[in-house]
């Protein structure tokens, strides 16, 4: 048997428990990872909630997590490339909060030994959407660019690739985090009422947004006249506003290693804001929907 964190109701943070349940086994093409660490999403809440879209979860109780890093104990039919042993970290499908997750050998990303298994841990999630959402736009050192939620997983990872495209980048968050923003080259713009004046007061004429917070930038980026199609949003409240939509695809674990080797070497900053044990996933969770989290919450499983 396993510990996994479910859900046997949709409600708030205080419907999951921690159940003892079936090892599983890897099928054709998959591994089974013996997980060290995980993290939160968004998505978690969202499933948790209901709120996900039709068909997930498929029943209940369901599993949470959408990201797993630790070590291969078994391969499956068919999987090359992998072997019992290896560090890695993957993307996985309700199935990240647990002791034991199974994973596609293709949404599998080798875990550079210099990268922290916290960071590991909450990486693949986030690093995969910020790489299609910053790669939907094709910057050029010409762009200035607005990122929304700039401090949080999806966000800070955005801001980042895009100064390394070589925009100027411009990141909305608390005053509390304007210092942090500076420090890994970001213009800080605080977020809330009349967004769009405070960024005309930075002086630098907009071209892509980047949304992480929801309808409030989208608005000030229209506001501005910025051309909705170098908008994208991964909000949904914020994608019926005629602008683009572009999440995260398919995994691609050539790419996330990359990242992963950037992170580690430290020419970007995956920031991880706190640390629970998986006994405390309750407490861990009301954290992360309070909101205001630098970077990501990370779960350490053993």
């Amino acid at each position: 048997m396993a510990r996994a964190a479910r859900f046997h109701e949709f409600g708030e943070a205080s419907v999951i428990t921690i159940d003892d349940v079936p090892q599983p086994t890897p099928g054709a093409g998959q591994v089974r990872i013996r997980v060290h660490t995980s993290a939160l999403n968004r998505a978690d809440v969202k499933v948790r909630r209901g709120l996900m879209r039709p068909g997930l979860p498929k029943s209940l109780p369901s599993g949470l997590g959408f990201d797993a890093a630790g070590v291969i104990d078994e391969v499956g039919e068919g999987v090359t490339g992998f072997a019992p042993g290896d560090e890695v970290f993957a993307l996985v499908l309700l199935r990240g909060l647990t002791e034991y997750a199974v994973a596609r050998a293709t949404s599998v990303a080798r875990k550079p030994a210099a990268l922290s298994w916290q960071a590991a841990g909450a990486l693949a999630t986030v690093g995969q959407t910020a790489l299609d959402v910053v790669a939907s736009q094709h910057l050029t050192d010409a762009d200035i660019v607005l990122v929304s939620g700039a401090t949080g997983g999806v966000g800070v990872l955005v801001a980042q690739l895009a100064r390394l495209e070589g925009a100027t980048v411009l990141g909305t968050a608390s005053a509390d985090n304007a210092e942090f923003l500076r420090s890994i080259g970001v213009i800080p713009v605080e977020y809330g009422a009349s967004l769009a004046e405070r960024i005309l007061e930075t002086g630098q004429d907009v071209t892509v947004v980047f949304d992480q917070a929801g309808p409030d930038t989208v608005r000030a980026a229209l506001e501005l006249g910025i051309d909705p199609a170098r908008i994208n949003t991964t909000v949904d409240e914020a994608k019926e506003l005629g602008v683009q939509a572009v999440g995260q695809g398919k995994a691609d674990p050539e790419r996330l290693e990359i990242l992963a080797e950037m992170i580690a070497d430290g020419s970007i900053v995956l920031p991880i804001a706190a640390e629970y044990p998986l006994t405390e996933i309750v407490a861990a969770f009301e954290r992360f929907e309070r909101g205001h989290v630098r970077g990501k919450i990370s779960i350490v499983i053993d």
